[in-house]
């Protein structure tokens, strides 16, 4: 028996870890509630590259959904990604999910996205351009850690925090516009810069 379980555990072991619920068109999703996440095929992550247009529905099994997600990770060390177009459906956007993405130069955010994750763009260091919705509350953690071709960056009016590392190490960052309702910036936000 303790023979069979461990034959059984190593097959198991061997299997691909994935981390989708389907795939249509080449994209990942998840459910979640009545909508859809978008993530990444396994746990290698990299899993898209060139320029990625997120639809808004998504049908599968003879049913739509919405797509209102990026996940945690979703685009995690894409290296190849050159472009994301993301609908005005998605409202979160998860911790990682453009983590490393060397090749993304630019990306604008819709206004609909009311949640940002942190090390949402950290170590993506060809990034030079990037549009966050004007409700965006606050700059979580590390969001643009390393990000080092960044040179210039306003902060959205709806800002009132700036999380710690925010801009760590964004070595190229010589202007940054500072709306009046911050109230707080916190420690190491521009760390290294």
């Amino acid at each position: 028996m303790k023979k069979l379980l461990t034959i059984l555990m190593l097959l198991a072991a061997s299997l691909p870890l994935w981390a989708y619920d389907f795939e249509v068109n080449g994209l990942y999703y998840n459910k979640v509630g009545s909508g859809l996440q978008l993530t990444y095929a396994s746990e290698s992550y990299n899993s898209y590259s060139g320029d990625i247009v997120i639809p808004s529905t998504v049908s599968h099994d003879g049913t739509s959904y919405d797509v209102t997600q990026i996940g945690m990770s979703a685009f995690r060390n894409c290296t190849g990604l050159t472009s994301v177009t993301i609908p005005s459906t998605v409202d979160f956007i998860g911790t990682y999910a453009f983590y490393g993405c060397t090749a993304l130069t630019e990306i604008t955010i819709p206004n609909s996205v009311t949640q940002l994750g942190g090390y949402l763009f950290a170590e993506s260091t060809a990034l030079e351009s990037v549009t966050l919705p004007e409700s965006t509350y606050e700059l979580p953690a590390s969001i643009f850690a390393g990000c080092t071709a960044l040179t210039e960056f306003t902060i959205p009016s709806g800002v009132k925090k700036v999380i710690q590392s925010a801009f760590e190490y964004c070595v190229a960052l010589t202007s940054i516009t500072i709306p009046a309702g911050v109230t707080e910036v916190q420690a190491g936000a521009f760390n290294g810069c």
